[in-house]
């Protein structure tokens, strides 16, 4: 912490070893945000929106007592997608709640050190943490709110992952070649 307290540290500063460890993390982020839009797109069944109304919207089916009932399609139609249920939405969001923040909060502190200037850093910041916040929040919508919902998961998604994503490339950039002039 003593680090940002000073406001001279700067990434292109930090001794070999540490841009080693930091580079290979911004990496492993990259390749996390890449498995997470892959992962999407199976999660809706490969089915785009109807794929996420199908999965995140059922709730009516998901949540009934006796069950939900299962429409068998035919064989050469994509594949069966049945609706998550309160505890999966649950379970789902305890896991990410805990995670999404510590990441956000590493790369976060990583980006402060780039030396963007204070108006650029926030507008990115806020940028990121509200894009994650909407995206965490978009399959409760859709599944207590209304299958119409469903472009959020595409649209928070895409604005999680463009942020996050400048945030480590700039990151990156900056700690292995500082700005004309950097002291």
């Amino acid at each position: 912490m003593r680090t940002f307290a000073g406001g001279e540290a700067r990434l292109w500063h930090l001794p070999r070893e540490a841009k080693i460890a930091f580079s290979a993390y911004l990496a492993f982020t990259m390749l996390g945000l890449i498995t997470a839009v892959l992962y999407s797109f199976e999660l809706a069944g490969g089915g785009g929106l109807d794929g996420v109304r199908a999965y995140y919207g059922a709730q009516a089916a998901a949540d009934d007592p006796e069950g939900p009932t299962i429409d068998l399609a035919p064989a050469d139609e994509r594949p069966l997608v049945v609706g998550v249920t309160y505890r999966t939405l649950l379970e789902a969001s305890h896991f990410h709640l805990f995670t999404v923040p510590v990441l956000l909060l590493i790369v976060s502190h990583l980006f402060i050190l780039a030396g963007l200037g204070r108006r650029a850093t926030v507008a990115w910041l806020l940028g990121a943490w509200g894009a994650a916040l909407a995206h965490l929040a978009a399959p409760w919508a859709i599944h207590y709110g209304s299958k119409s919902l469903a472009p959020l998961m595409p649209i928070t998604g895409a604005g999680m992952l463009l942020s996050i994503a400048v945030l480590c490339c700039v990151t990156a950039l900056r700690m292995w070649r500082p700005p004309a002039g950097a002291q």
